[in-house]
This record gives C-alpha cells, sequence and structure tokens, in this order.
C-alpha cells in the first residue's frame, strides 16, 4: 500500500487523543481514574493509547515496506534520522519546560530519576517514572523502544526470508503477548508485575498487530478474509468501544491482559483499514472533517502536554488546562515540529505520509 497521505488517519489520531484527554481531565478534576459508565467510555485512555500504538505499527511497517519495493533495501540510518527528527525535537522543548517549572518551584513531584528517564524513553522500566507531569511518557518510551528494535529486525527477515515470514514472525508476537504477560504477573518480580500495562514486551501486540496489518493487506488471504467480514467490522468495533471498558472496570487485568489487549488490537486494525478504505462512509467522514484532521495534525504535541496541563497542580480547572493543551501543541507543531518536518523530509523519498 502506497502512504502517501491515507485518508481518515489523522482522525483517528484526533479520536485517540480526544480519549486520552477527556480521561485526564477526569482524573486531574476527582484525583481518581473514570469509574462511571460515561466517563468509562467517554474517558478511555488506554483505548486511545492503544489505537495510537496499532497506528504506529502500520504507518512505520508501511513506510519500511514502500522504500524496500521502490529501491530494493532499507536505509536503517535514515529511518533512524526520520524518527528523531518526529519525536526528540518537540520531546526536549516540553522536557525543558518541565525542568524549568520544577526549578522554579510551580511544579511538584519531578524527580531528577523520572526527568532523567523520559529523556532516554525508558520510563516504562524505571522505577522512577512515577511522576504527574511525565508519567505519560511510558507509551513514548514503548514506542521508541519498538522502533529501535522492529526495523532491524524487518529488514534482516526480509533480506533472508521474505514478506511472508515477517508476516508469520510479527503473528507469532501477537499470539505471545497473553502469555508473556500471564508469565510475567507470575515471574515473581513485584516491579515487572505491577507495570505489566507498561512494558514493551507486554504491550507489543498492538504495535504488532499494526505491523502485520501493513504486511499481509492487498494479499490475496487477507482480502478474502476482509471481504467475508468486512460488514461486522464497524459494529465490532462500536461493541469494543462500548463494552471493553466496563469489561477492564469489572475484571481489571484478568481481562486485560489475558486476551483483553488482543481483542481491541485486532479490532482496531480492521476498523483503521476500513475507514482508510471507505473515508466518506458515516464513520468516515467525521475522521476526514477539517476540525478532525487538524487535531490529528498536532495530536503528538497534544499527547506531550495534557498530562502536565491537566494532571498537576499547574492550572486552575479543567477548561483552562484544556485551553493551555490546545494552545501548546499549536505553538509545539508550527514552531518545532513542523520545520523538522522539513528537514525531514531530506531523508524521505518520496514524501509520504507523517507519522
Amino acid at each position: 500500500m502506497s502512504m502517501r497521505r491515507l485518508p481518515s488517519l489523522d482522525g483517528l489520531r484526533a479520536f485517540s487523543i480526544l480519549l486520552v484527554i477527556t480521561g485526564h481531565v477526569y482524573q486531574g478534576t476527582t484525583g481518581h481514574s473514570p469509574n462511571t459508565i460515561p466517563w468509562l467510555i467517554f474517558g478511555n485512555g488506554g483505548l486511545g493509547v492503544e489505537i495510537f500504538f496499532v497506528i504506529s505499527g502500520f504507518i512505520i511497517t508501511t513506510l519500511l515496506l514502500d522504500e524496500h519495493e521502490r529501491r530494493g533495501a532499507i536505509s536503517i540510518r535514515n529511518f533512524y534520522r526520520r524518527r528523531a527528527l518526529r519525536i526528540i525535537p518537540a520531546l526536549w522543548v516540553f522536557l525543558s519546560a518541565v525542568m524549568l517549572l520544577a526549578i522554579l518551584g510551580v511544579l511538584d513531584g519531578v524527580t531528577p530519576g523520572a526527568f532523567l528517564s523520559a529523556l532516554t524513553f525508558t520510563t516504562n522500566y524505571s522505577p522512577w517514572g512515577d511522576s504527574n507531569a511525565l508519567a505519560h511518557t511510558w507509551s513514548l518510551s514503548v514506542e521508541e523502544q519498538f522502533y529501535l528494535i522492529w526495523p532491524a529486525v524487518l529488514v534482516v527477515t526480509l533480506k533472508r526470508h521474505g514478506r511472508v515470514t515477517a508476516a508469520k514472525l510479527a503473528m507469532a508476537l501477537i499470539m505471545l503477548s497473553p502469555i508473556i504477560r500471564v508469565l510475567t504477573h507470575l515471574s515473581g518480580n513485584e516491579f515487572f508485575a505491577a507495570h505489566i500495562y507498561y512494558m514493551l514486551h507486554t504491550r507489543m501486540d498492538a504495535l504488532m498487530f499494526g505491523c502485520l496489518l501493513a504486511l499481509v493487506v492487498g494479499t490475496p488471504s487477507f482480502e478474502k478474509l476482509y471481504n467475508s467480514v468486512k460488514r461486522l467490522i464497524l459494529p465490532s468495533a462500536l461493541c469494543v468501544f462500548l463494552l471493553s471498558p466496563l469489561a477492564i472496570a469489572q475484571f481489571g487485568g484478568s481481562y486485560l491482559y489475558t486476551g483483553g489487549h488482543s481483542i481491541e488490537g485486532a479490532t482496531i486494525a480492521m476498523a483503521l483499514i476500513w475507514l482508510v478504505r471507505n473515508p466518506g462512509s458515516i464513520a468516515g467522514k467525521p475522521l476526514n472533517t477539517r476540525v478532525a484532521v487538524s487535531i490529528g495534525t498536532i495530536s503528538y504535541g497534544l499527547y506531550l502536554w495534557q498530562e502536565l496541563m491537566l494532571k498537576t497542580n499547574l492550572m486552575h480547572g479543567a477548561a483552562i488546562g484544556i485551553i493551555c493543551t490546545f494552545g501548546a501543541a499549536a505553538l509545539s507543531y508550527v514552531l518545532v515540529e513542523k520545520p523538522c518536518l522539513i528537514i525531514r523530509h531530506r531523508f524521505t523519498a518520496p514524501v509520504v505520509h507523517q507519522a
């Protein structure tokens, strides 16, 4: 699949970040996670992060496959350059602001360990990562660790065995993930058991669902499966959106770590390809409006700044926090991310959809 600029993806990012923001508005206001049905559903930040993971796996793998098909090889060096320019500058600006606020005594709870963990993309494995302003960098850590490992694995697999083997590897990692989560819980390591939700080796299936989708889309076997279930994709996605947070609230990790993550990941992957192919549908149109695309475009900045604005002692009131979150994200995109995207294009030919 060519990755010029796929429809619906920015809208899906917008949907994802709004779930995260809604959940954190509730937490910042009440001091605890959502526990009533409307807030559990529409403030399901966990599902928002899951969608981000699937999108990341899909886009990164598609970009690498596209480069491999066009050039017969993949430049890992240029890949890392593009990722660094996309992720690091905006993150450094955010971390600099957090550090300054902490030094001035305006912001509480930012320890050197938490700051260093965020800076080195190790929050998800760090015993010092618990900070209201920086806790959300666990998901950035998961993605950066994925970016470090998967492209190299994909290059080697494509060179030696081909695309089918790469797809089988992604499927194997998906199938192993629930087992790995259970074994991690039973390992006797209290830190790992308490952080199953945050670590790469226990969350890789969401990313792998996106990778697998990129590897198999367009193949006869996938298209046969897609055509046989396409009428069920949106109803299934709606059921997962409504019922999964209720199952998590009722059964916790017993549901989420054994089957919940897998159900969500598979549903998100199928919904993603359906929405890309049906942008003019009743579900696709809202995702392709100017507002949705604009929110999706600045979603990285929104994710960086929302925790600081909504869950710390910095702001007084949810409305001010939301306004400041969007303002900071817009400035981040215009002043930092967009200039870096221009530089990044030097390592990309042709220009493709930003991830």
